[in-house]
This record gives structure tokens, sequence and C-alpha cells, in this order.
């Protein structure tokens, strides 16, 4: 089911039930000119990155998590959280945060929580070892704002995620797909079947000069 990025942020918002789900985020790395180490220049280098979170938890409230396990040991003192360190809260829910017009999906990752990354460069898929000296040259505050730790609780880690970054995800037993941010996707399938050809028509002016 296809869903704007504005849609899917109030039916988060709204979320009030903890659940387990799963979801992708896909992000494109500031194209840097120079190499802040070398200064030499960086040419044609789209570096992108898209990682699958599954088992993830969200709209869990930690204090009020606290507060039922004190009820059923018959403990009458209520706990109060502690604010947030940025933004605030939407809605009561606490799943989604805003914070400078920017929105932010409330997680809680757990021990069995997986994030595998894939990452491509120019739309072709790479390690990243071979991307790494780009990454490493992307100044820290251009990327700290794109996963936000809020709290370690017990075994849960709890963090922020902009939801502009989320292309799809698994909501009440429903598969969502963001067409605002599939875009990006789209263009990153549409180079490597550029770079596809590209190697076709090389291969085959390879085997003609062979052949000749």
């Amino acid at each position: 089911m296809f869903i704007s990025e504005m849609e899917m942020t109030k039916k988060l918002a709204k979320h009030t039930a903890y659940q387990f789900t799963s979801f992708q985020t896909f992000e494109t790395m500031p194209l840097l000119k120079k190499d802040r180490i070398s200064h030499k220049p960086i040419k044609n280098m789209v570096v992108t990155r898209k990682v699958t979170y599954k088992n993830a938890g969200i709209g869990y409230v930690y204090g009020k998590s606290v507060n039922n396990k004190r009820r059923a040991e018959n403990n009458d003192h209520h706990f109060i959280p502690l604010a947030l360190p940025w933004g605030q809260y939407v809605t009561d829910s606490k799943t989604v945060i805003e914070n400078r017009g920017k929105y932010f999906l409330r997680v809680a990752l757990w021990n069995n929580t997986t994030a595998d990354s894939e990452y491509y460069l120019n739309g072709k898929r790479v390690t990243k070892t071979s991307v790494l000296p780009i990454l490493k040259a992307i100044p820290k505050k251009v990327t700290g704002s794109k996963r936000q730790d809020l709290q370690v609780v017990n075994e849960r880690k709890v963090i922020a995620l902009g939801i502009s970054k989320i292309t799809s995800i698994n909501l009440s037993g429903k598969h969502y797909v963001i067409d605002d941010v599939n875009a990006i996707a789209d263009k990153v399938d549409k180079l490597a079947k550029d770079n596809a050809r590209m190697k076709a028509m090389y291969l085959d002016k390879t085997t003609s000069k062979e052949n000749a």
C-alpha cells in the first residue's frame, strides 16, 4: 500500500499500541567536492545506504511500562521519566517526535533487533569497506541528525529515526511504501540499470574486437 510521508507521520503519531515491526530506511550521503583529509577532488561519487530493521519496537512508553510493573508489585510510587533531550512529542502516544520542523520515529531496539545495511556507489551495490573513505570524509554534524540515541533502558536502546528517510514499514499487519522517498530509490535503480547497460555495451565492443 502506497502512502505519503505526511500521511504516515499522522498515522504513526496516532499509534498507541506497542508492537514489533520491520522497516527500511534509505539515505543519500551528502555529495562531497573534496576529501577533507587529502583535499583531492571527489567526482561522481554518490553513496547511498539502505538499512533494513527487523524486530524493532514502536509505541513503547518507558514510563508506562515501569508503572505497570510497579502496580503488579503493589508499589504505589509513581515513576516520572526524564524529559526528551531534544524536540517534543507530537501526541501522547510518544511514537513521533517533532524537532525544528522535522519528524522522527521513536524506536526501541532489542537484543534480537537486526539492522542490515547495504551500500551503493552510483547505483551499484558495493561493500562498506569500498566506500569507507567517503563515509569518513562526511562531517559528523551532517550525519548526526539521521539517527539519534534517546536513552538505554535495560536491554532496549531507544533511538529516533527521521521519518523522511523511511521508505517502507510494516504497521498493524499492513505493509506501507512511502512514495515520497521512493523516488530516491528509483533514481538509484536507474543508475544501476545505466551501469549495467554501459557494462554490456563495453563487453559487446570487446567481443567484437576479439572476433574481428
